[in-house]
């Protein structure tokens, strides 16, 4: 290890005094305008978020946005999701299915629009309840029959069968 040390420090020492006065810290800065260096801005923040509910899913949408390269989606249970306290969904594509969610219950999203610089500010909250279960039927009535008995009720909203 000694012997790697002291070659890198005559090979340092050489190239100072064929060179002249090297700036160590000038060596270790990014050049400007490289070709691997990010340029422009973060893109534009999604608008026009839309979510729809189904059975135990919610389709999220929303306008593309000019220079995106994927979205992230943060969601929450609880009103005023951020990207600090949302759990984050990264690189999701316009339109994503949320599956996997609980009927009856409400979530709360957000959309950031990605590209090689960074994520763009966030989009404005949706709320969106997925598909409840309808109420319990009222005015149930039975009345017997020949050998059956016919039940009958008021109709029950959100019923489809």
């Amino acid at each position: 290890m000694q012997k790697l040390i002291r070659a890198f420090l005559c090979l340092l020492i050489a190239l100072t005094l064929s060179c002249g006065s090297v700036d160590f810290n000038e060596l270790l800065e990014w050049p400007s305008g490289s070709d691997d260096e990010p340029s422009g801005s973060a893109p534009a923040e999604p608008t026009g978020v839309t979510a729809t509910p189904d059975n135990a899913q919610v389709l999220v949408q929303w306008k593309a946005v000019s220079g995106a390269s994927s979205y992230n989606l943060y969601w929450s249970e609880t009103r005023g999701v951020t990207e600090s306290n949302g759990t984050k969904i990264s690189g999701v594509q316009n339109p994503y299915v949320h599956a996997g969610l609980v009927d009856g219950a409400t979530y709360y999203y957000i959309v950031t629009a990605v590209n090689a610089v960074g994520e763009s500010s966030r989009s404005e909250e949706i709320a969106v309840t997925v598909n409840e279960a309808p109420s319990a039927p009222t005015g149930v009535t039975a009345a017997a029959g020949n050998s059956q008995v016919v039940l009958t009720w008021s109709p029950v909203e959100k019923a489809t069968t």
